[in-house]
């Protein structure tokens, strides 16, 4: 036979609930963060894949483009860099999506993965209150809360960014083909 069953007390389960709100936003969190993480990895894949592209279609047109057509090298009045329209939308696709990875990859302002002990100081001990385990566990989960729903609008972006310098790394494949028609 086993002992006596102790139920919780309505004080005590409103305790575990404010305590597993907070996990549970601590960890929504921290997720977001390995999501960024690994957002910035695949951005730096996407820069390589780019830089590989753009390095063997060039290389390809310059080798093979002359003995089809040597319009690649453009007209000395064709402005701006002496090459024809083709190579440059190509070399604009290499920049805009370069320029996205980059902008992926370096820190930008506005994540909030981490709380702040001064901001918790000073958002529970005011004017001498005191507050017990449940509160302090309430105005957490709020504020992660809060940084997930700002994280989250700032993963959004940054992955309709690498979408979009994915699609202009592949973008370059035609103006670089178009060379040799």
């Amino acid at each position: 036979m086993s002992g006596p069953v102790y139920l919780k007390t309505k004080s005590e389960c409103f305790d575990d609930i404010c305590r597993l709100a907070y996990e549970h936003s601590a960890q929504s969190v921290a997720q977001q963060k390995q999501d960024l993480r690994t957002l910035r990895g695949q951005a730096a894949f996407v820069s390589a894949v780019n830089g590989l592209l753009a390095s063997f279609m060039s290389n390809f047109i310059v080798r093979i483009g002359p003995n089809l057509n040597s319009e690649f090298y453009g007209d000395w009045n064709t402005p701006p860099f002496n090459v024809n329209l083709e190579t440059l939308l190509a070399i604009v696709c290499v920049s805009g999506s370069l320029a996205l990875a980059i902008r992926i990859i370096l820190p930008e302002s506005g994540w909030s993965f981490d709380l702040s002990p001064t901001a918790m100081r000073d958002n529970l001990c005011y004017k001498g209150k005191r507050f017990k385990l449940p509160d302090l566990h309430t105005v957490l989960s709020k504020q992660l809360e809060k940084d997930f729903d700002g994280n989250e609008i700032l993963l959004q972006k940054t992955q309709s960014r690498l979408l979009f310098a994915l699609v202009l790394a592949f973008m370059q494949i035609p103006f670089w083909l178009w060379n040799l028609i």
